[in-house]
């Protein structure tokens, strides 16, 4: 039965890379969106990436001379993205570290192994197996080490296998917009533990077009709601950039709260928001 699970897992993993890498990844690539993220970062050079998806993004990063460690539950994209690293000509550290097991309810757990890594300066990337919903060890690890300039959580999505998932909450993440908001509120408090002062965390994520000062500015609260546990400010800006639907018509879900009802947003224009919290 566990194999029969762990198997399940892994094709739903593949699912989504093969979704996302064929869909929003490669026309993010083309229209140089990772490019318009990443120049948010100039200055910020040791990055935790939050969500690595095939590794596009950290690419983008590491070509800019930043050093990442990147976070993935999905083992699958995390293989991808090495092999796309390596084949780009950046040393990569992989840290395997999860162990599935069978829970009640026709569920699966996951834990994940203590980390006792040093960190090299001949490493580009660290890539690790980390689910930031359900790991304490990785949170005690990162507080361990220096200190980062930089926090980033682009783009969030996940695979259908995390339904099954004990340490995910169907009655409080029914839809992706929920799921989303459960992972950044933790992303802001992760990030409070581990940013120098002055270091920044950036959170972009998919939305319809802000008409107007007063849909900025309800944006901006939203997330001054997500941070009110935290030291963190954030910024009074929004960057926003247009983009558009993938070829092959896969999109993660760009998912809007409209009357308090989540409904699968129907735009004629998409774009990317992004949203910048200081560390004081």
């Amino acid at each position: 039965m566990l194999d029969e699970v762990k198997e399940f897992i892994q094709s739903k993993r593949a699912e989504y890379l093969g979704d996302w890498g064929d869909g929003n990844a490669s026309k993010f690539e083309a229209d140089e969106h990772y490019k318009w993220m990443a120049d948010f970062l100039n200055g910020f050079e040791r990055i935790l990436e939050i969500g690595t998806g095939d590794g596009r993004a950290t690419l983008e990063l590491v070509k800019r001379g930043h050093k990442v460690i990147s976070l993935d539950e999905n083992s699958v994209c995390l293989d991808a993205a090495q092999q796309r690293l390596e084949s780009n000509g950046f040393s990569v550290c992989r840290l395997q570290r999860e162990t599935i097991e069978l829970a009640p309810q026709q569920k699966y757990s996951i834990s994940y192994s203590k980390i006792n890594h040093d960190l090299s300066s001949q490493i580009d990337v660290y890539l690790i197996e980390s689910d930031v919903l359900n790991d304490p060890e990785v949170v005690k690890w990162l507080q361990t080490i220096t200190k980062f300039d930089a926090v980033i959580c682009w783009l969030m999505g996940t695979n259908a296998a995390r339904a099954h998932n004990e340490a995910i909450n169907i009655s409080q993440m029914p839809t992706p917009f929920h799921y989303r908001i459960f992972v950044q509120n933790e992303v802001y408090e992760i990030a409070d533990k581990i940013l120098r002062s002055n270091g920044i965390l950036h959170i972009v994520d998919r939305g319809k077009e802000l008409a107007g000062k007063n849909e900025k500015d309800d944006l901006i609260e939203s997330h001054r709601d997500q941070a009110s546990v935290t030291n963190l400010v954030v910024q009074s800006a929004v960057e926003s950039r247009e983009y558009e639907d993938p070829n092959n018509g896969y999109d993660v879900g760009m998912v809007t709260n409209v009357d308090d009802k989540i409904v699968q947003a129907a735009f004629d224009k998409k774009y990317l928001h992004s949203i910048i919290s200081l560390q004081p």
